[in-house]
């Protein structure tokens, strides 16, 4: 008899929910939140119009079940959302962390089959367990989504059934039977060599490997119900083996695995984390074009020219960005043929060659962006010969996809790596700060020190030392060491910091960030140990210059991916 009652009981608290929320017909923000009822919401194309819809998901915990609303929103333009559909779904606790998500993403591929009544979420159809597997409630989620998801996904109850002990490490991966959606292989290239001359900086067995965005816990299975193995904290950096496929694992997300320093293999969820990676294969052929480049030109008998467009503190104007990129701050246009309007922007310190010049254009073609490209005639004075006459043997090359660099040099004939670390790139707004222009770019010259500006504030008191002659706009704010100009204003340098109280401090803080987002204004950022060994690498075939320039004693490219 107590049994009975007890089925009856549970039976009788889902019939509570058997009808559904009561929601506003419009979507207003964060008005939406009901009391006793957590909320998840989704931007996402329902109705297959183009434009984003909302899809909120409510949900609470009620005995031994989880019972959610779905209801969706249609975009009616000008940020007006009409409220369109809206069901009811019960899922046992102990199977919601599976379930969920195919419903979910079931729900939304078959949007219109669910509105019109062809599918239907079986929601009075649930299954209620009995008594004696009752499972204790849990409490309510409060934590950011890093920690412990926001998505429905984290709900089940405390006591989940334990999972079984990972005992795998890299050298006995064992069979997981998930959908591998990429592999990472930290195969190098059979030409590069790794005799490093400076390793201070340089990552260990980090070739492929996954930048933490914020905190997120590495588990021993890809749910959110495995056990945590350990609380990874940004910026840490971790090595990847290979990237799961989402519906192979019961997830609304992919996950990467991932490998341990002491060899254990996690999971983490991939929007928890960046996956990058130093691109040893692309760099070297990053390279082998470059020569391929220059020893066709050798063979044409074509000079070898570089672009100079640089003017320094020149005043920035904000231009659209060309196919790669690109935007016309330092750098030259060059048409797509003599009558178009098309172009690309061709940036200060770029290497090309001429093919023809006739009715007013130059014709040319750009080692990094192809061609061929047609540059005023107007334009000429701006194309200097570059003086190289042989292969380029020195190579420093910039990845701003994942914030690292490698520096190389030819050796017996192979491409040997002398140094590589994380750097700092730039984060484009259009106007003051930009983007690390793509492309390949002849090293023009290093100076010990960087002095660097910003603009002036209204009615501010400038010392006689920071003033600009003939600007107001603009101050001298700070500075950064050893720097190495390879594009219009660009330059690979030391940590940056203003002048003023308390700069050693600020410098450790911006050192902290190297490796982690594009946060300069066009410069690559480095260690100031790392940039100083590169600063002593280049070395200097002009002493005695009266601005104290050291053109490199050999040509050297700086190649930005």
């Amino acid at each position: 008899m107590k049994r009975k009652i007890a089925v009856l009981f549970m039976l009788f608290s889902l019939m509570i929910f058997s009808e559904l929320l009561k929601v506003p017909d419009k979507y207003n923000g964060s008005k939406m939140e009901l009391d006793g009822w957590s909320l998840n919401e989704k931007k996402i194309d329902l109705n297959q119009d183009g434009q984003a819809d909302i899809l909120l998901i409510y949900y609470k915990v009620v005995s031994t079940n989880v019972v959610t609303n779905y209801v969706s929103y249609i975009n009616q333009g000008n940020d007006t959302y009409k409220k369109d559909y809206q069901t009811e779904k019960v899922f046992p606790t102990d199977t919601f962390g599976s379930e969920f998500g195919k419903f979910t993403n079931d729900f939304i591929a078959n949007y219109f089959e669910y509105k019109a009544g062809k599918k239907t979420t079986s929601a009075t159809q649930t299954p209620v367990k009995k008594p004696e597997e009752t499972v204790k409630k849990p409490e309510e989620n409060t934590k950011k989504p890093e920690e412990t998801p926001k998505k429905p996904e984290t709900v089940p109850a405390e006591n989940p059934e334990k999972q079984p002990e990972n005992t795998q490490t890299a050298e006995t991966p064992g069979e997981t039977g998930y959908k591998v959606l990429e592999q990472y292989s930290d195969k190098k290239p059979d030409n590069m060599t790794f005799n490093l001359k400076y390793n201070k900086n340089a990552p260990k067995d980090l070739d492929n490997f996954v930048f933490v965005k914020s905190d997120v816990k590495i588990r021993k299975a890809p749910n959110y119900q495995s056990e945590i193995i350990i609380n990874a904290k940004y910026p840490e950096k971790i090595k990847v083996l290979r990237k799961l496929d989402r519906n192979s694992v019961n997830s609304e997300y992919d996950w990467y695995e991932v490998e341990l320093s002491d060899k254990r293999i996690g999971y983490v969820y991939a929007d928890g984390v960046l996956k990058r990676e130093f691109n040893w294969n692309e760099m070297a052929n990053r390279i082998d074009k470059t020569n391929k480049f220059l020893n066709q030109a050798f063979s044409e008998k074509k000079d070898i020219y570089v672009v100079d467009q640089y003017v320094a503190l020149s005043k920035d104007v904000n231009t659209p960005k060309d196919k790669f990129g690109n935007r016309e701050n330092q750098s030259i246009r060059g048409y797509t043929a003599p009558n178009s309007k098309e172009f690309i922007n061709i940036p200060d310190r770029s290497i090309l060659k001429i093919l023809d010049e006739s009715g007013g254009f130059i014709k040319v073609e750009t080692l990094a962006y192809g061609g061929p490209y047609y540059i005023s005639s107007s334009n000429k004075t701006k194309l200097k010969n570059a003086n190289i006459t042989a292969e380029i043997n020195r190579f420093i090359i910039v990845d701003s996809e994942s914030e690292n660099e490698a520096v190389m040099e030819k050796t017996d004939g192979k491409w040997n790596v002398i140094t590589y670390s994380f750097v700092t790139t730039g984060k484009d707004d259009g106007a003051s700060s930009y983007a690390t222009p793509y492309g390949d770019f002849l090293v023009a010259y290093s100076k010990p020190v960087m002095v660097y500006t910003r603009r002036a504030r209204s009615n501010e008191q400038v010392e006689d030392s920071k003033k600009i002659a003939g600007r107001t706009d603009v101050v001298i704010d700070g500075e950064a060491a050893y720097a190495v100009r390879f594009s219009g204003g660009g330059y690979l340098h030391g940590i940056p910091a203003s002048y003023g109280p308390n700069r050693d401090a600020r410098k450790a803080t911006t050192a902290k960030k190297i490796g982690t987002y594009r946060e300069s204004h066009k410069c690559v950022r480095h260690y100031d140990d790392q940039i100083k060994f590169i600063y002593d690498w280049l070395g200097n075939s002009t002493p005695g210059d009266k601005n104290g320039y050291r053109a490199p004693k050999e040509p050297t490219l700086v190649i930005v991916m």
